[in-house]
């Protein structure tokens, strides 16, 4: 989200990773030199996807003192690495396998590297390559894999903020602008999240329910226009349903699943 308030500057670039792994550090009490910020930085672990895992990144979250764990952004360097593996592992996913990578990258300080090929019909030799990186030393190869693989939930719930609230094409010309919007939208996320809690004590499938449904299926109120303002109800009959779109649960649950959205210009 970072580059979405950054202008003329080149995304997945070493500067703006500093710049806003710097701003974290400020915020979190993990700035300077001193004993207690390197001890909270050692303890704080920076995940990292392919566009983002060049060398001079990793090598500066490393020297930083920070754990880091994530997938090598250059295929070129991928191919060398996996093309000396002789045998591979089954992974917990059916058809992906992992393999240690016999010759790693060095670099500052020790990272534990893991080939991982999964089934792909798109690819000439009928398999993606990857190659995953990690500081954390403890993890065993599967291990490693599982944590990667973990870094889904958080993408899901970019991906929604994403889709749902229109992050990526609700746009200001000014970067002052542009902050107050992705604000807006972190307010916007919790408030959804915090009434689908409310709701979901009386409605239990709302519980499942993420931002991009939340906003289309039951923030979505049914209705139609009436002269020159807007009544709320169903489509059918008009009925209105007070001065809310949704007037309690019970005219949540009768009439507002999956009715249209008004669009208010």
């Amino acid at each position: 989200m970072w580059e979405t308030v950054i202008s003329a500057r080149t995304v997945e670039s070493l500067p703006v990773l500093q710049d806003a792994i710097q701003a974290a550090e400020a915020l979190l009490g993990l700035a300077g030199d001193g004993e207690e910020a390197q001890r909270k930085r050692t303890r704080t672990e920076i995940r990292l996807d392919s566009s983002w895992g060049s060398e001079a990144m990793i090598t500066w979250l490393l020297e930083r003192g920070y754990q880091v764990t994530g997938k090598f952004k250059s295929n070129g360097r991928v191919r060398k690495l996996v093309s000396e593996i002789p045998t591979w592992s089954s992974t917990s996913s059916p058809g992906r396998e992992v393999a240690g990578v016999p010759e790693p990258v060095a670099f500052v300080r020790p990272l534990a590297q893991y080939a991982v090929r999964t089934p792909s019909k798109k690819q000439k030799n009928g398999y993606y390559h990857a190659v995953l990186f990690t500081s954390r030393m403890e993890l065993s190869m599967q291990a490693v894999v599982d944590h990667y693989d973990g870094r889904a939930g958080m993408e899901a719930d970019l991906k929604g903020d994403k889709y749902g609230l229109g992050l990526a094409t609700i746009r200001k010309h000014r970067l002052p602008a542009q902050k107050i919007v992705i604000l807006l939208m972190q307010l916007a996320h919790n408030v959804l999240l915090w009434a689908r809690q409310w709701l979901s004590k009386e409605v239990s499938h709302l519980d499942d329910y993420g931002i991009v449904r939340l906003i289309q299926q039951v923030w979505t109120g049914a209705g139609q226009t009436d002269g020159g303002g807007l009544a709320a109800g169903t489509p059918a009959t008009g009925t209105p349903q007070g001065a809310g779109c949704v007037q309690g649960l019970s005219s949540f649950a009768s009439y507002s699943t999956y009715g249209r959205a008004f669009a208010l210009e």
